[in-house]
């Protein structure tokens, strides 16, 4: 568990330092954005 764990934290921060950081997000005006978010669990108690 302690080695899945810290395998996902070091491939976290390699992605996240991989990232150039000089590029801004520039999102034009009019320009529409859809997201979502959709989640079920069970719990058998």
């Amino acid at each position: 568990m302690k080695k899945t764990l810290l395998a996902a934290v070091l491939l976290f921060t390699a992605i996240a330092n991989a990232q150039e950081k000089s590029e801004k997000l520039v999102i034009k005006k009019g320009t529409w954005n859809i997201a979502g978010n959709l989640s079920l669990g069970f719990s058998n108690n």
